[in-house]
């Protein structure tokens, strides 16, 4: 998922995408729903590997807020 970007505006759903994921992809829920949510406090990164018989790591993350 290099280069990546998770976009409500964006014209693919990420569940129509292919791996490996590249580009911009709307996400299964809206972020809009953050609108207007401070972003002090806690933030929590969870995922999950639902597929059996292959194994799976997270190697990095980033997030990038954009305050409008």
């Amino acid at each position: 998922m290099e280069n990546t970007t998770l976009d409500d505006e964006a014209t693919q759903g990420f569940s129509n995408g292919y791996n490996p994921y590249s580009g911009s992809y709307t996400p299964l829920d809206d972020l809009s729903a953050f609108d207007g949510e401070t972003i002090a406090g806690v933030w929590t990164l969870m995922f999950y590997d639902d597929t059996t018989g292959d194994n799976g790591s997270l190697e990095a993350w980033s997030i990038e807020l954009v305050l409008e």
